[in-house]
């Protein structure tokens, strides 16, 4: 009888701890927390269900169709794993005109990309290694670059390159594609004052041109790092300004253009290192039907590169993956408005079972203010991902924890949101989103979509969207 009664005091101590100072929640306390000024309500559209039950517990125009920004990378990445399976790997091969006799290929080598968006220096180097092991030591015609899996466009829809200039973000589309597009400009002074600075580029290669411009002396770096393309399809990279005698380097990442022949000219910069001698020229083509497969590399499990994608909001890989679902679902090459069909019809219609008049598909990643979507959508996807265990576990992971991780590292940090829900973020001009998954503090799961267009003020807007899914967290619900 004791033991019992010490159970039902641990128990009841247990429930007067966690719900302490917690209430019950309601539509109205969410509402009023919606409705702060800041935002444009006629321009929202949020949704917040029960997982448990379905149920909503607060909308307000959940049909309404806006721009999502990133929040469109929930949609993608999630018909990516139900579609292609979180174990799925892409490929990246070699091919060549004749089998390697004596170490000579009598013919050309081929490097062609299937949509590959995880091909690193690192994977290809190891493959090359591979073909020296294979005796490779001379090819007698061409190196050919091959990104005919799709087609030419290398932006999305909507893109507005001439303001986002050599930006990561903005970096261009390929079906050959390495290192997410992107090159680093190291940058350091040269060993006296007046000397020119001293400028690397990684990984080395020969497609960008480098103009140095860069002066050692001054106090602090003065940098101005353009890049532009030349008449024949490579890069260049002028750097300007000064850096003080003794800095350590600088690093600038950015975007280039042309990364099917880039990718070409790492990888024969790779060969040369390796000793293999190429003896023709390095240019862009379609491979042959009738070459033969020297050697293949495979990228890290989907399940991996989802992750990347949506913790660290990476937009090349949604770019990447709407086109490759377009190849593999609708026929080569693959396309925006093939994959665009895919994420509509395969997996909303015939998956999710959502309606999908008025959806504006533009690119895969959010970066374009073309798409529209609404937050009962979003919500929809989360809510069908979380029922089905196959792919439930990854896209879970994949999503930024508040104020630990990811996009989210440093919102409701030391605050009572803390490492309180998974959702991804979203900004462009004009739009800021927020979409995943929050548990109340009595366990029951809830699926939210906050989306905000044509807001008055950001920082409200941002506050507004944390404090919604910090109340969720910390407190009950009552079915």
């Amino acid at each position: 009888m004791l033991y019992r009664i010490i159970i039902f005091a641990l128990f009841f101590n247990f429930i007067f701890v966690n719900y302490a100072n917690s209430e019950i929640i309601t539509s109205e306390k969410i509402g009023k927390i919606f409705k702060r000024k800041g935002i444009s309500n006629f321009n929202s559209s949020v949704s917040i269900i029960s997982l448990k039950t379905g149920d909503s517990i607060f909308d307000y125009n959940k049909e309404r169709l806006l721009a999502p920004a990133s929040n469109m990378k929930i949609l993608t990445s999630s018909a990516a794993l139900k579609l292609l399976k979180p174990e799925h790997r892409f490929r990246t091969v070699i091919y060549s005109d004749s089998y390697i006799k004596n170490g000579i290929i009598n013919g050309n080598i081929y490097i062609k990309g299937y949509g590959d968006p995880d091909l690193t220096y690192e994977r290809l180097a190891k493959t090359v290694r591979k073909l020296k092991n294979y005796g490779l030591k001379e090819v007698q015609g061409d190196l050919i670059a091959d990104e005919s899996f799709f087609d030419s466009q290398d932006v999305g829809k909507g893109w507005k390159i001439a303001n986002y200039g050599n930006s990561v973000y903005s970096a261009r589309i390929s079906a050959l594609s390495i290192n997410r597009n992107t090159i680093e400009v190291w940058v350091r002074s040269g060993e006296k004052n007046g000397d020119k600075g001293i400028i690397t580029l990684e990984p080395e290669n020969d497609f960008f041109i480098v103009e140095n411009k860069l002066i050692t002396g001054g106090s602090y770096p003065n940098l101005i790092i353009t890049r532009d393309m030349t008449k024949e399809g490579r890069n260049k990279i002028i750097v300007k300004g000064s850096i003080p005698l003794g800095n350590h380097s600088e690093i600038n990442k950015m975007n280039l253009e042309n990364p099917c022949l880039y990718t070409g000219y790492v990888f024969a910069k790779l060969l040369q290192k390796e000793g293999i001698k190429i003896n023709g020229k390095i240019r862009k083509s379609i491979t042959p039907q009738n070459v033969i497969q020297l050697i293949e590399t495979q990228s890290r499990p989907l399940s991996n590169i989802i992750y990347d994608f949506n913790k660290n909001s990476v937009n090349i890989i949604g770019e990447i993956l709407l086109k490759y679902l377009g190849a593999v679902f609708r026929g080569k090459p693959g396309t925006i408005e093939k994959g665009a069909d895919v994420l509509k019809k395969d997996f909303l219609e015939n998956i999710v079972k959502v309606d999908t008049k008025g959806i504006v598909i533009a690119d895969g990643s959010g970066l374009s203010p073309m798409n529209r979507i609404s937050a009962n959508h979003l919500v929809q996807v989360l809510k069908y991902m979380y029922s089905d265990i196959s792919v439930q576990p990854d896209l879970l992971a994949s999503l930024p924890l508040s104020g630990a991780d990811g996009t989210l590292e440093r919102r409701t940090k030391n605050t009572l949101g803390e490492r309180k829900f998974r959702a991804k973020t979203g900004f462009i001009n004009n739009v800021s989103a927020l979409s995943g998954y929050v548990f109340s503090k009595d366990g029951t799961p809830f699926a939210f979509s906050l989306l905000f267009n044509n807001f008055y003020n950001l920082s409200t807007a941002i506050s507004i969207q944390d404090e919604i899914a910090t109340y969720i967290a910390n407190n009950i619900y009552k079915e």
